[in-house]
């Protein structure tokens, strides 16, 4: 092989290693802004919500996580917006938290009816 050849060979492997150091770096800055969100989440969640009921809503992550993202997602949305601060003591006990997934599954359900011919 001649030197120009190898150089070409050399510099296609440096700017494919390049390209593999920047996609790394991209993945790990979306982990880190991930893992800092979650952080973010969890410390609302402990400001809004007592331990019991954080408890409840761990149970409730493990058996329906889409469920539980859901209403995690409300209760901060509705903190950050005062609602819940204005309307309800907190944190909000277990009780309290009981009552609020029973309306959300209320809404939740669907009429289902059928109708046999």
């Amino acid at each position: 092989m001649s030197d120009e050849e190898l150089d070409k060979i050399r510099q296609k492997r440096l700017e494919e290693l390049r390209r593999k150091q920047a996609q790394h770096q991209h993945y790990e800055n979306i982990q880190r802004q991930q893992e800092e969100f979650e952080q973010q989440k969890e410390e609302i969640l402990r400001q809004i919500l007592s331990s019991e009921a954080r408890s409840r809503l761990l149970n409730l992550r493990i058996s329906r996580p889409d469920y539980a993202e859901s209403i995690e997602m409300q209760l901060i949305q509705l903190f950050q917006q005062g609602v819940l601060q204005s309307q309800m003591n907190l944190p909000l006990s277990d009780e309290t938290f009981k009552s609020i997934l029973k309306k959300s599954q209320e809404k939740q359900k669907r009429n289902t009816k059928i109708k046999i011919i």
